[in-house]
């Protein structure tokens, strides 16, 4: 039984890698110039690679290839092209030469598939967070209702996947809440059809596989990753709309040195960081350590990643975007009163029906979270 169940996930992973590679090597097109069937022997002469990278790393080429190869040196070199190109990228690819990718390794070549993924799609190195526990810090801000804690089990009955499809444009699945977890397959099947229908997510999986409690973890990460695309480009809408005066492009070098953040907040927050225009760009950690210390203690936005990480030019741009979507989705509490002081002659003595006066300290106040 193990046996099985073992063989099902490394068919589905498979499958969806595959997948992943003809919708990324088809990009805007409606018809792929190439199609994969097979990842142990379509990637042996190095041309599907080739393509595959300069369609997700586009304007970047990989440099000179064979686009013609016959023979098997020919063959190797492009393969070995790939990988220096990945190497310039600083993609870390691990134990894997052209060798194995020309031999059809089909472990190794599952990992590389893997890294692009990773790098590429979802968008996160797992360098301060892992890829997982990215992903799933992502997923709860936009759907904290869901507690989701897998990308395995807390996906079968698709519920979670339809309020993530609703979280993402409102209106398209908003009886999410009142679907039934006995009717788990049929929910899959909804959040699959309007997600591709409605916001352009390929199925990479069918929601049979979704719905199967062994459903592979990695095709599951891979499959709902496509939603971060639409929920990104919502989401730099929103920042730009609420502070115009900044040009608002990605989720990376844009906050690097911390004055979009700190414009940010003092547009939720008016006034409390009225010198934001005037920071130094320069002093980048000092600016994200203030604005992300106003930012929890006033929003009740807690950070994803410290300062100093998201100063770093590198910072994976999935881990700011769940910081920023936190901005998005809080709940602006009003201000509620933790600490305040009174003094003045009127607490000490009043009179019944006449004015009385004395002052309130609430300069410690801050907001309940």
């Amino acid at each position: 039984m193990t046996r099985h169940v073992d063989q099902n996930w490394k068919l589905l992973q498979q499958t969806t890698f595959t997948k992943w590679v003809n919708n990324a090597l088809r990009g805007h097109l409606k018809t792929a110039r190439t199609q994969v069937s097979d990842l142990q022997k379509d990637l042996r002469d190095g041309l599907v690679l080739v393509e595959l990278l300069e369609s997700i790393a586009s304007p970047r080429k990989v440099g000179r290839h064979n686009r013609e190869p016959v023979i098997k040196p020919q063959m190797l070199e492009n393969i070995g092209a790939v990988l220096r190109f990945l190497e310039r990228e600083q993609i870390k690819v691990v134990n894997i030469g052209p060798e194995d990718i020309y031999s059809g390794n089909l472990k190794l070549i599952m990992g590389l598939i893997w890294t692009l993924i990773r790098h590429f799609q979802i968008r996160s190195s797992g360098k301060d967070l892992s890829t997982k526990n990215a992903l799933l810090a992502w997923i709860n801000t936009q759907i904290p209702d869901q507690k989701v804690t897998n990308f395995t089990t807390d996906w079968n009955d698709g519920i979670a996947l339809c309020a993530l499809v609703d979280r993402i444009r409102p209106g398209l699945c908003p009886h999410y809440a009142t679907l039934r977890r006995s009717e788990a397959l049929d929910n899959c099947q909804l959040g699959m059809d309007i997600a591709e229908e409605e916001l352009g997510i390929p199925k990479l999986l069918e929601a049979s596989d979704l719905r199967h409690s062994d459903v592979d973890e990695l095709s599951v990460m891979t499959y709902v990753s496509y939603f971060c695309k639409p929920a990104n480009e919502q989401l730099l809408r929103w920042i730009q709309n609420k502070i115009p005066q900044r040009t608002i492009t990605n989720f990376k070098k844009d906050w690097n040195n911390g004055v979009n953040l700190a414009c940010l907040v003092n547009n939720l927050v008016p006034g409390v960081f009225a010198d934001c225009e005037e920071l130094d760009p320069h002093d980048s950690l000092q600016n994200l350590t203030r604005a992300m210390k106003l930012a929890e203690e006033r929003l009740c936005v807690k950070p994803v990643v410290k300062p100093s990480q998201l100063a770093d030019p590198k910072v994976d741009e999935l881990n700011v975007a769940t910081y920023l979507s936190r901005f998005q989705y809080a709940k602006f509490l009003a201000y509620q009163p933790k600490e305040v002081s009174c003094t003045g002659h009127g607490l000490r003595k009043a009179f019944i029906g006449r004015p009385t006066f004395f002052q309130v300290d609430s300069s410690t106040a801050g907001v309940v979270c």
